[in-house]
């Protein structure tokens, strides 16, 4: 049957009207919902859904048990709320964070030399003087405790005494040393001698021997004393060898008087006589090349080398201009001498006109736009020198060392192995060889392939066995690898050798890490000016020698020195940030750490003190960005995933900071950081028993004495205390004031009732006399602390007319009838002086410890109309127990003596004291009172 449009009208109406009422119901019987009807015109706005994987919820809370509902009673006591234990363990300190050592060369960098060599930050000071002297009182003592006194080397006259035969009694046969010297060992020593001195004597002069006379020293007179003819007369002067001064006037001798004569051994005459080997002719340019060549690598020792190489090279050139060759030994003598502009004019027209294709032109041209710090031109004109020869290895050696210098270390490998494959395999080229496979072998440590570094580094070495460096390359991967004893044994030999900036410091650092700190400092200051371009390297690690040894200013001086030779360094900038932040010097040290982590991506230490610094100003995301920063470049430091889980938990993210301390505990179980934080992480999620193993670990783990150990200990006993401690909070929200523990005092004109929410104290006093509030019901050996939050209202128009004391008090009595005062604390805020100021003492009495009663004023301001809240608290202590006093979260007084024997009952509350006529307006918002149970 159809129905009838009423009737579809009807049974809409109808369900409509259904709806409606059902909405009304629910809302009626819902006393959080309300009814509000929209009006018509209303856009309702989007409501944005927060991302709960960013801002994850940390734990679900509890409800509020400070505040009371409806149906608790006004005195009810609850438990406090958990302890804040996270800001109780701070960033941990300078003598808990490691250190990073400093590296022995540029190439390993920062990327690998945290995975490996690290150093407790905590080391007692140490007393290099001190150590000094008793090292010189020791070898003193075994000089004189010595059969033979004379003898200067104790270590000699150890060795004969081992060896000698177990039936010797004759001491000169014990110790061959002392016995006496036979005629022909005299004169073996005195020959020796002799000959030493005749070889400094070369050095010095020129020599004569005469047929007449014996060996004559001094200087040949000759005009042309380099091409004295056979005839030719010598004519010499006479020279003291001590002295230095003429002896006499010249002598002259003809040649057949002559045995021989020779000039001093000096570079200058060595030029002079090779020079005129020389023929300077046509088709003779690269012999003179050469020549020139070998006079300008003598240029440092002698001056006139520098001009003599000039010349030669000058006349190579003009000789033979089409010799590529020629030009480029004469650009290096330019630059040799200062002359950037002529050598950059000369290397240009050669890149530029007929030599663009010369692959040694655009390299020379490159050597020198780095030395100019033209970093980009540099690699663009050895990257163009690349491509112009594929299988010439001189262009991508030069590349991979740009690049390496720069802290590419991948882009250096690739490079440097490509000249690898194409090094020269001639005679003459053992030296070029050592310095490819070395380079290389400095590429692979960088990235971190330690064992084709040390492979690399050997090979170095088998093509120049005296190359030191790739010794000392081979070393540091021992070092890297825990190889002390050969590491050392390696580094020894290439000292005695040649000693080498780069072998002192790696075995420098041997030593420190053995604590050999006397040693280690003789090797940094040994290195100092060996190597002037990279004197921030064993500056830096002598400053860290005095870090760990507990000498900062001297550190502090030597970074400095350091900076000064290399301002870019990375080490020696963390180094001064990290003794700034020791030091207080929080924005000081931020700019340091940034440019340490600008200078060296890869270097993650700057990022963990950036984080830090950070979360000590409470910029907990910031520092958390520097930590994961720090955790790409390092993922097994356990270290940085503690203190990035520790900020975590400061930045109350205790979800994600359990996470991070498993992370670090998974790579260092026995991390104390990681450790402790995971104990806070289960003390905040209430898992008792999980907190007290994990801090159970630390306390059984750690020395005594250790600050991790003594933190888990202390932290144990506090949660333990704090557990058994309840709150009781009096808001005041009541009709009615004096119920309960409270204990109205009144005097005549003054009233004490509720007000809105306030306990009030107000009117006129009618007669002198006290009025307040009162609670006695306090355990003297329960009582931890009181809190009351007043306000002092303005009551009359006159200081004259305020005449009236706030006292917040906690009392105890003694004798029968509690009538004598025993012990008593107070905080008063005294009636105004006639100069209107309001003085605010402590008054204290504690009839065991002194007699009478002691007021202390203290420099508090406490004008009409301002929220004070005052706090007495007590120590858990019960041996010793010492309180405190705390107006507006400042401690103005500390360390008052509670009384040991706590029998008995604390009166506490909030007095007024006035004279008579004296109005008075005081409100209290709240009382806080913290008692212990069953204590």
């Amino acid at each position: 049957m159809a129905m009838r449009r009423e009737q579809v009208i009807f049974i809409i109406t109808l369900g409509l009207t259904g709806l409606l009422g059902w909405q009304l119901y629910a809302a009626l019987n819902d006393p959080v919902q309300s009814i509000t009807w929209p009006k018509k015109d209303r856009k309702v706005a989007a409501q944005r859904v927060p991302d709960i994987t960013q801002f994850p919820t940390l734990t679900v809370p509890g409800p509020d048990k400070s505040k009371r509902d409806l149906f608790t009673a006004p005195t009810d006591s609850h438990p406090l709320p958990k302890l804040q234990l996270g800001p109780a363990l701070p960033p941990p300190s300078p003598d808990s964070v490691e250190w990073l050592m400093p590296p022995t060369t540029p190439a390993p960098g920062m990327r690998l030399w945290h995975l490996y060599l690290r150093m407790p930050a905590r080391v007692d000071k140490f007393d290099f003087a001190e150590a000094a002297a008793a090292a010189k009182s020791a070898a003193e003592q075994s000089n004189a405790e010595s059969p033979n006194p004379t003898n200067p080397s104790t270590a000699q006259y150890t060795q004969n005494a081992t060896t000698q035969s177990p039936g010797a009694q004759n001491p000169t046969t014990q110790n061959p040393a002392a016995a006496p010297k036979s005629a022909a060992e005299q004169a073996a020593e005195q020959a020796a001698q002799a000959q030493l001195d005749e070889e400094t004597l070369a050095k010095r002069y020129d020599r004569l021997n005469l047929k007449e006379a014996p060996l004559m020293w001094g200087r040949i007179l000759n005009p042309k004393k380099y091409e004295i003819k056979d005839d030719e007369a010598i004519v010499f002067q006479i020279y003291d060898k001590i002295s230095g001064r003429a002896f006499g006037k010249p002598l002259t001798r003809q040649r057949a008087d002559v045995i021989s004569y020779q000039l001093a051994k000096t570079i200058r005459n060595d030029i002079e006589i090779k020079k005129r080997k020389v023929i300077w002719g046509a088709g003779n340019e690269s012999k003179i090349r050469e020549f020139g060549l070998w006079c300008l690598s003598l240029g440092d020792d002698e001056p006139f080398a520098i001009e003599e190489s000039g010349r030669q090279l000058k006349k190579a050139v003009e000789l033979a201009p089409q010799d590529p060759a020629n030009q480029l030994a004469l650009g290096r003598w330019h630059e040799a001498n200062y002359h950037y502009e002529d050598a950059w004019k000369l290397y240009r027209s050669m890149t530029e006109g007929d030599f663009r294709a010369n692959p040694e032109a655009w390299v020379a041209r490159a050597e020198l736009e780095r030395r100019l710090h033209l970093d980009k031109d540099a690699q663009l004109s050895l990257e163009r020198a690349a491509t112009l020869d594929s299988s010439n290895y001189l262009p991508k050696l030069v590349l991979g060392e740009f690049y390496l210098l720069q802290g590419r270390a991948n882009e250096a490998a690739s490079a440097l192995d490509a000249s690898f494959r194409n090094e020269p395999t001639g005679v003459g080229d053992a030296t070029i060889r050592a310095r490819i496979r070395r380079r290389l072998a400095e590429a692979q440590l960088a990235i971190g392939n330690i064992a084709s570094a040390g492979e690399l580094f050997e090979k170095a070495r088998n093509a120049d066995p005296n190359d030191g460096v790739a010794a000392t390359g081979s070393a540091v991967v021992m070092m890297l690898n825990k190889q002390t004893a050969p590491a050392m044994e390696l580094l020894n030999a290439t000292i005695a050798a040649k000693p080498a900036a780069g072998a002192l410091l790696a075995r420098g650092i041997l030593k420190l890490a053995s604590k050999d700190y006397p040693g280690a400092k003789a090797d940094f200051e040994a290195a100092i000016g060996l190597d002037p371009v990279r004197d921030v390297r064993p500056l830096s690690a002598l400053a860290f020698l005095y870090i760990v040894t507990d000498h900062r200013d001297e550190a502090m001086a030597t970074i400095e020195r350091a900076l000064q030779n290399d301002p870019t360094d990375a080490y020696a900038h963390y180094l001064r940030g990290r003794l700034r932040r020791d030091a207080g010097e929080s924005e000081a040290a931020r700019e340091d750490q940034k440019f340490a982590v600008m200078a060296d991506l890869g270097f993650v230490e700057p990022l963990m003190e950036m984080g830090l610094l950070a979360a000590a100003q409470d910029l907990y995301e910031a520092a958390d960005r520097y930590y994961a920063k720090a955790a790409e470049f390092d993922v097994k430091n356990a270290n940085l995933f503690a203190l990035r889980g520790l900020n975590l938990l400061l930045w109350q993210q205790t979800r994600r900071a359990k996470d991070t301390f498993i992370t670090a505990l998974r790579i260092d179980r026995d991390n104390p950081v990681a450790r402790i934080g995971q104990a806070l992480c289960e003390y905040m999620d209430d898992n008792t028993m999980a907190m007290n193993r994990e801090f159970g670990t630390v306390r059984d783990s750690r020395a005594d004495g250790d600050r991790f150990k003594t933190y888990a200990i202390e932290t144990l006993q506090k949660i333990s205390i704090h557990d058994h401690k309840q709150e009781w909070v009096d808001t005041f929200e009541r009709i009615v004031l004096g119920n309960n523990n409270w204990t109205l005092i009144h005097v005549p004109g003054v009233d004490v009732k509720d007000v809105m929410g306030e306990a009030r104290i107000e009117g006129e006093f009618g007669n002198a006399g006290i009025s307040g509030i009162n609670c006695s019901t306090i355990k003297c050996v329960s009582y931890c602390s009181l809190e009351a939050t007043l306000n002092v209202q303005p009551a009359g128009k006159t200081p004259a007319e305020n005449r009236v004391d706030v006292i917040t008090y906690l009392r105890a009595f003694k004798g029968r009838d509690n009538a004598e005062l025993d012990f008593e604390i107070a905080i008063v805020r005294e009636k105004k002086r006639i100069d209107g100021s309001t003085p605010v003492k402590i008054r204290l009495r504690n009839a065991r410890v002194f007699e009478g009663k002691q007021e202390i004023e203290i420099p508090f301001q406490w004008p009409v109309d301002k929220v004070v809240t005052v706090r007495i608290e007590v120590s858990d202590d019960d041996s010793a127990p010492l309180g405190r006093v705390i107006i507006d979260n400042q401690i103005v007084k500390s360390d008052i003596k509670f009384p040991r024997e706590r029998n008995g009952m604390y009166d506490l509350g909030v007095e007024t004291s006035g004279d008579t006529g004296s109005p008075v307006s005081v409100s209290i918002d709240t009382i806080k009172v913290v008692t212990r149970e069953n204590p």
